[in-house]
């Protein structure tokens, strides 16, 4: 669900509005069902959301609907503040080549289509599809899909919470709904949470508490408000002695994010990009918040001790390209400790589509995949215009002969890891592609020669 909601993101932000995931607590962790499938009932959902929404925000829910020993059946809710469906035309919805009306079409597009695959894709998940909605109030589109339970490996490291339960985190956000997702996930996590909807409310709850001796563990910081953005207010706390020591993280929408120096300045520990992704804010407050009882606050730099790679995000976002589920969670596992941000997609196509929705930094391209491989994905993505054409493309595969690297130099790829991926290799070969790195060395960096074995000896 995050990863469909992060190639949502951007065409929600590039109209001012809000996106919003949320995964109630109760939900089994590991569900087995139809990713393919999920996927594409979701994206139709959410683009439909974003598409009749023109101010306000967008909710995705998951809640748990019926749970039974080897199964669970899950409800999703997307609720919009768009422009909503008379009631007598709902019940036609769900019907080939139906729309609320003709201007409908003519100003948004489309013919309706959508829902209908949507209707028997989730009907082949075990589920039920359907709507509320008043015109001109918004509209919640809800399904529910039936899925297996997974038993659970010993590979499934959980992430630590011990450093939660029972801090204090100031939530400062000017749009309830963020106010009432990140409620929901700091309760969750034991942690004792208060919600202000402003620079100025927040500075007032963090004097107030002090002078209770009841301090502020931690403030998560909204980058966009009125009148006090996130960057001001964090300079605001940092002048004042009495509040100076609260760590500060700071939540931006794609392409609201400060620059690095504008982050160190205000002594931001960590920028983490809209829409976040549930696991990675619990991995990121666990790993700052226990660091907060080791000394007084240090600049973003001193979290990590060198040579250790970075524990939480370094601001550059990275696209899988991988068809295999297991590699795909072992990679993204890979790069969250790395302190990458990332999302995965099941082949080439997928890449494309993203990096179109996406402006991701770093790619990592399986070579061998269904539909379309790593090779014409790399193709397609060079024929392209605009600055997506550039972005770097790391090729993985199982494969290390020496052919290999003239193969991935042709397709337009940029640098060659081999499977399995080990951590020191994957990290530095994302480092040589980083944009800080590209922007150093004043432009893009050769082909690594160490990245591609030797050929083995007959």
């Amino acid at each position: 669900m995050e990863s469909t909601a992060d190639l949502i993101a951007p065409r929600a932000f590039s109209k001012g509005i809000e996106l919003a995931s949320l995964v109630e607590a109760d939900v089994p962790v590991s569900l087995r069902g139809d990713p393919g499938r999920l996927r594409q009932v979701l994206m139709n959902l959410l683009g439909n959301a974003v598409k009749f929404t023109e101010r306000g925000e967008v909710l995705v829910r998951i809640g748990l609907e019926e749970e039974t020993p080897t199964g669970a059946a899950l409800r999703f809710e997307i609720q919009d503040t768009g422009i909503g469906i008379p009631e007598a035309l709902q019940r036609r919805l769900f019907q080939a080549f139906t729309q609320a009306d003709g201007s409908t079409t003519r100003k948004y597009g489309g013919t309706g289509l959508g829902l209908a695959i949507s209707k028997r894709l989730v009907e082949l998940m075990g589920g039920e599809i359907g709507v509320r909605s008043v015109a001109g109030a918004g509209s919640t589109f809800w399904f529910t899909a039936r899925f297996e339970k997974q038993v659970v490996g010993a590979s499934s490291e959980p992430l630590p919470t011990a450093a939660l339960d029972g801090r204090r985190v100031l939530v400062v956000d000017d749009y309830e709904i963020n106010r009432t997702v990140l409620h929901h996930q700091l309760a969750a996590w034991g942690i004792e949470d208060w919600a202000v909807s402003s620079g100025a409310e927040a500075l007032t709850a963090l004097r107030e508490a002090a002078v209770r001796g009841r301090h502020f563990d931690l403030a998560i910081l909204d980058r966009q408000m009125p009148n006090m953005d996130g960057v001001a207010l964090a300079r605001a706390i940092k002048r004042d002695p009495a509040i100076a020591d609260v760590r500060l993280i700071m939540l931006s929408s794609l392409g609201g994010r400060a620059d690095d120096e504008e982050i160190g300045q205000a002594e931001i520990v960590v920028c983490l990009t809209k829409p976040i992704k549930q696991a990675s804010l619990r991995d990121c407050l666990a790993r700052v918040l226990a660091r907060t009882c080791s000394g007084p606050v240090q600049s973003p730099g001193a979290l990590v001790s060198a040579p250790a790679p970075a524990l939480v995000s370094n601001g550059v976002r990275v696209l899988i390209a991988e068809d295999n589920i297991v590699n795909q969670k072992v990679a993204l596992l890979q790069l969250r400790r790395l302190g990458y941000s990332a999302d995965a997609v099941a082949n080439g196509a997928e890449a494309v589509e993203a990096l179109s929705r996406i402006p991701y930094d770093i790619v990592l391209m399986d070579c061998q995949m269904p539909e379309v491989d790593g090779f014409e994905a790399t193709s397609l993505i060079r024929g392209r215009s605009g600055p997506v054409s550039h972005v770097p493309i790391i090729a993985m595969t199982a494969s290390a002969l020496a052919g290999d690297r003239e193969k991935c130099l042709a397709a337009g790829m940029s640098d060659y890891i081999s499977k399995p991926i080990k951590v020191p290799e994957l990290h530095a070969a994302l480092q040589r592609w980083s944009p800080a790195h590209v922007r150093a060395s004043g432009g893009a960096p050769q082909m690594a020669a160490g990245t591609i074995a030797p050929a083995p000896s007959s």
